[in-house]
């Protein structure tokens, strides 16, 4: 009859096997090699603690016994580092956290030497013995200060590294919850294989620590052929989109929340509860009507915040779905975050639409900015008035619109009175300040729809659409009175500043265009000049 003891260690020499097996079919997998090397090496670690265990069980002779045991820790020694390690590395917080390894790692070292030099100092095992109360010969150790050491290591690394798998599976996840838990089993299976040795719950004092090694190594067996643990392509995904700072919402038909990253938690709080499996709809409302087509999108900022959209591309149908808006010609001014958000399709190999991933991009600065390179191609600098070209652009479409309604369109054009007198005497800055309070007149006496412009110097126009002569010489009028309420001070005297205005009216069917009129309207302001200044001139034909 075979003796029990050698009936275990095959066993254990079986585990030892099937572990080299599973670490040539691990680096078979790994592309590049140094990809996945701490799992392959904890794996060889395994191999040397199973194969060092299974010799240890044929005899309980304590030489014996303590050349095994200094087998088993050239795996043993650093597998709770190698344990860290996996961890930081699958979840992409090696380069944050790495140095921490060097404490598991410096304690491996340490424990490695301790049992090799054991005989010396007796600081790993105080004594070696022999245990014959069971069915066959089993060793009995007494532990030393760095056999503690080593396993307090061990016991902090295993909770650690399942402390950094459990905060993902407790999060919007970004490594895909089969491969999280294959990767929590190199910690769950070593835990309980330390805590049945250290509370005896085993009888002989039988380390199990081979058998969870069988389990682990057998669930990442699951892991690479299942879950393609060990696939670069796909942990590049995984932690790609886990760390991403665009925000993710990826949605099955239709629109149930399939899966969103972190970001898409910061910036909806709808989504810091479990999501999954509702609508995208009831569980961020504010998204509700907001969203793009497939292959489109557009701006968007959060409830409260104006919003504003234009289309990029239409749907094969040429209309989207319902509750999706296009993009508009030209983007308004958003106050707030703004975000950019683009619809993706989710297809199959075969090119069958499986979802949507709705991509959302802080697109803030980047409108600020250019809506400022806007401003400053078309606004005046100092007054913040249109500039010509600008005016001339607007002035044009009103006078057109105009035209099209059968009605009349006005222009002015006005400047300062001794406008070079001021800046002589009182200086520029003295001439900018008027030029900005006469610009501020001017904004405050349009209309909705009037058009005002800074010409150049101290010239400005305006553009009156259906507006007629009567009535344009009334807000003349009425823009000098405004214009008079602004005075320098000068000897303890204060002079009003005046304005002298030219007016051209334009109707249907006299073939007028915006620089006629303008000619027009600066030919009737000389006459006001040579009329004293300070005065109003409408243009009329044949008169100079």
């Amino acid at each position: 009859m075979i003796p029990l003891n050698h009936v275990v260690s095959a066993l254990l020499f079986s585990c030892a096997l099937y572990t080299v097996f599973l670490s040539l079919l691990t680096f078979r997998k790994i592309r590049p090699r140094k990809v996945g090397s701490a799992l392959v090496s904890l794996m060889v670690a395994s191999v040397f603690y199973s194969a060092g265990y299974g010799l240890e069980l044929f005899s309980g002779d304590p030489a014996w016994t303590f050349a095994c045991l200094r087998v088993q820790y050239v795996g043993l020694a650093f597998m709770p580092y190698l344990i860290l390690r996996i961890a930081l590395e699958f979840t992409g917080q090696y380069r944050s956290y790495g140095k921490v390894l060097r404490v598991p790692l410096g304690i491996g070292v340490i424990a490695f030497a301790a049992v090799q030099t054991n005989a010396l100092h007796g600081l790993f095992y105080s004594s070696v013995g022999t245990d014959f109360s069971g069915p066959f010969p089993t060793s009995l150790l007494a532990k030393g200060p760095v056999y503690a050491a080593h396993m307090t290591s061990f016991i902090v690394s295993c909770l650690a590294a399942f402390l950094i798998y459990m905060r993902l599976l407790l999060a919007p996840r970004g490594i895909e919850h089969k491969r999280l838990y294959v990767l929590a089993s190199t910690t769950v299976f070593p835990l309980a294989g330390i805590a049945l040795y250290l509370l005896a719950i085993v009888p002989w004092h039988l380390d199990p620590s081979p058998v969870s090694a069988l389990l682990c190594s057998t669930f990442m067996l699951y892991g690479i052929r299942r879950t393609g643990l060990l696939e670069l392509g796909q942990r590049a995904r995984d932690l790609v989109f886990s760390s991403m700072r665009e925000a993710v919402i990826v949605t099955s038909r239709p629109d149930t929340i399939a899966e969103y990253n972190e970001a898409a938690r910061r910036i909806f709080p709808e989504l810091a509860r479990e999501a999954r499996g509702l609508s995208l709809a009831d569980a961020v409302p504010c998204l509700a009507g907001h969203l793009p087509a497939e292959n489109d999108c557009l701006d968007y900022a959060r409830p409260g915040q104006a919003a504003s959209a234009r289309s990029e591309r239409s749907g094969p149908d040429g209309h989207g779905k319902p509750g999706r808006r296009r993009r508009k010609d030209a983007d308004a001014a958003v106050p707030g975050v703004r975000y950019e958000i683009r619809n993706v399709p989710v297809m199959d190999g075969r090119g069958r639409v499986l979802g949507n991933a709705y991509i959302f991009r802080d697109v803030t600065r980047e409108r600020e900015y250019l809506e400022s390179l806007k401003k400053r191609a078309l606004i005046d600098g100092l007054t913040e008035l249109n500039n010509r070209g600008y005016w001339e652009e607007l002035a044009g479409k009103s006078l057109r619109s105009s035209f099209e309604r059968g009605g009349e369109c006005a222009f002015l054009m006005f400047d300062l009175d001794r406008f070079k007198d001021i800046n002589d005497s009182f200086g520029h800055d003295a001439g900018d300040n008027i030029l900005r309070s006469v610009s501020r007149r001017v904004q405050s006496a349009l209309r909705e729809r009037d058009v005002a412009g800074r010409y150049g110097g101290d010239e400005f126009c305006v553009c009156l659409p259906n507006t007629g002569k009567e009535e344009c010489l009334a807000f003349s009028e009425r823009l000098k009175r405004e214009v008079s309420s602004i005075s320098i001070s000068s000897g303890g005297v204060n002079t009003p500043v005046t304005i002298s205005v030219g007016i051209s009216v334009a109707s249907p069917g006299d073939g007028a265009s915006v620089t006629r009129c303008l000619s027009q309207a600066d030919q009737a302001l000389y006459r006001a000049k040579r009329n004293g200044r300070n005065g109003i001139a409408c243009f009329e034909e044949n008169r100079p």
